[in-house]
């Protein structure tokens, strides 16, 4: 009978406080900036999300998981979504809103 093979990781050779670390890094180094995914054009505005633990930057429309896939781009939001998701939201009349959230009326 043989041992199960160990699972595989997308890091193998690095532990998690490391790639805590690098997590932690890239959040710093997208603050305060927009990102585009991978070689994209498309600018998406960024929320800070807790994955695994570790606080780290994503964008707003979810378009992706990975934010070691995010480069930082100075330029505005072009992502439809992200846009949409950053505006000022309504609330239904008799809802109330959620303290802090931008609201235009319904």
């Amino acid at each position: 009978m043989h041992d199960p093979e160990p699972a595989l990781s997308l890091f193998p050779d690095e532990g998690e406080e490391h790639l805590a670390a690098r997590l932690h890094g890239r959040r710093a180094a997208l603050a305060g900036v927009n990102a585009t995914v991978g070689g994209s054009d498309v600018v998406h505005g960024l929320v800070d999300l807790h994955r695994g633990g570790v606080l780290v930057a994503v964008p707003a429309c979810g378009a992706t998981a990975d934010p070691l896939r995010l480069e930082r781009d100075t330029g505005p939001v072009t992502c439809r979504r992200c846009l949409h998701l950053q505006g000022p939201h309504r609330t239904c009349e008799g809802q109330l809103p959620i303290p802090g959230l931008v609201v235009r009326p319904g």
